[in-house]
């Protein structure tokens, strides 16, 4: 069972949900958005601003494997290839 932490609603029926936050290994995605079944992202360090993860074309229901970054707080921003959707969610790593 995950505690879901950070979801947004994007219009009737389309969401980006992620969780746990806080996380210590793993992110769970899940999404449903019109037009796309894929999104990309990336994890930006709020400390020093530098991008500290990318993994593009991930499936709803994706698990992140994300061990190898420094405890602290981060962006997640979630986005499609097109740039039409993009949205961000404020992390934090145990």
């Amino acid at each position: 069972y995950f505690l879901v932490t950070d979801l947004l609603i994007l219009e009737s029926n389309q969401y980006i949900r992620v969780n746990p936050n806080p996380f210590i290994n793993k992110l769970n995605i899940d999404f449903s958005i019109s037009g796309y079944q894929k999104i990309n992202v990336e994890l930006i360090s709020l400390f020093t601003g530098l991008k500290v993860f990318q993994k593009n074309n991930i499936f709803t229901g994706s698990q992140l494997q994300i061990d190898n970054i420094s405890l602290g707080t981060y962006i997640l921003r979630a986005y499609t290839t097109d740039g039409k959707v993009s949205y961000q969610f404020k992390l934090i790593k145990l």
